[in-house]
């Protein structure tokens, strides 16, 4: 599975959802919203009131028979999350990302394997003869959440967490392309070989305090 993930201002919203729903994707997507699930799913038309959708904070979905989107409002951002299942061309993915990526307002985006994800940014505990699992280090507000197969960090998000984009561009393998609203970083070639670039990925996050980084979440637990 590849995931795309993005957070954006509401004055984006709009334009990231367009971007979704866009016909050169040829996703052929449906809706519900999270708070009506039996709703009859229906394709997006041009008049979609992505507001009423978006509910009271819960968000909608968007799905297809190789895509699950997910919608939402969360700590302080509009959230978008594209799960895409391998069937799907590399190119679609990498269109929307591109898409993403160029909107104004766009503050963090990703692209990678569902497994990249996971070693960064999921943990496991042991408790009580159960294994539970959670999401960690996934909101902007508090670092940056990462550097994966493709990133795209916007010039105000680096300033708060004072990262600066000249040292990203010297990291080996790191091929950087800088815009007027931030930098976008294809940090390998190819999505799955994200394990022999992670031990490079991880010390990158380790060393630089504005990322969120596993190990040193590790470190302090």
């Amino acid at each position: 599975m590849v995931i795309v993930t993005a957070y954006f201002d509401k004055e984006a919203s709009r334009k990231v959802f367009f971007a979704l729903t866009s016909s050169d994707l040829k996703l052929n997507l449906r809706y519900f919203n999270a708070n009506q699930r039996n709703r009859k799913r229906q394709r997006p038309s041009g008049n979609f009131d992505l507001d009423y959708y978006m509910g009271e904070g819960d968000g909608f979905y968007l799905y297809s028979e190789v895509a699950s989107i997910y919608f939402c409002y969360k700590d302080g951002f509009y959230k978008l999350r594209a799960d895409f299942s391998l069937k799907v061309p590399s190119n679609t993915y990498s269109l929307l990302f591109k898409k993403i990526s160029r909107i104004s307002g766009v503050s963090f985006a990703f692209c990678c394997d569902r497994d990249e994800l996971v070693h960064r940014n999921r943990v496991s505990n042991q408790t009580d003869s159960q294994v539970r699992t959670k999401w960690i280090g996934l909101d902007p507000n508090k670092l940056i959440p990462g550097i994966y197969w493709k990133t795209y960090i916007s010039n105000q998000l680096l300033s708060v967490h004072k990262v600066h984009c000249r040292h990203l561009s010297l990291i080996p393998s790191f091929d950087t392309k800088e815009n007027e609203n931030g930098i976008l970083i294809s940090a390998f070639p190819i999505f799955s070989d994200w394990k022999r670039f992670q031990k490079l990925i991880d010390e990158v996050l380790y060393r630089n305090q504005g990322f969120f980084s596993k190990i040193r979440f590790n470190e302090m637990c």
